[in-house]
């Protein structure tokens, strides 16, 4: 293998912005007129397409609040069983089905925000 075959092998691949347009109708117009006619066909599309249901806020605010709640409960059972004793059940139980409950709830919003994706 030669010096440039490998200088060739290994280049470094740097990827364009996702922000920044690959193709700019101005740019690559023939004229004013195309320009016109460019800017007309690739209007930007609706924000309004875009909104989520006004269901799916307060969904996450209660997943989110779920998860942080019952791990603050795992970690009181940890602190109150280092002690030596014995929590108690309504934190234990928080702690055991606390995070499931916002796992299922978290998947559940994945899977209605693909379903919402698809309709577009």
């Amino acid at each position: 293998m030669t010096a440039r075959s490998v200088l060739v092998c290994s280049f470094k691949v740097i990827l364009p912005d996702p922000l920044i347009p690959l193709w700019d109708a101005r740019v690559h117009a023939r004229g004013p007129h195309d320009v016109q006619q460019r800017s007309r066909r690739t209007a930007p599309a609706s924000v309004d397409g875009m909104n989520s249901p006004g269901y799916r806020r307060p969904l996450v605010i209660a997943a989110a609040v779920i998860a942080v709640v019952s791990l603050a409960a795992v970690a009181a059972v940890i602190a109150i069983a280092s002690t030596g004793s014995a929590a108690p059940v309504w934190i234990t139980s928080t702690a055991l089905y606390g995070l499931p409950a916002a796992f299922m709830l978290a998947a559940v919003l994945v899977v209605d925000a693909i379903r919402l994706r698809r309709r577009q």
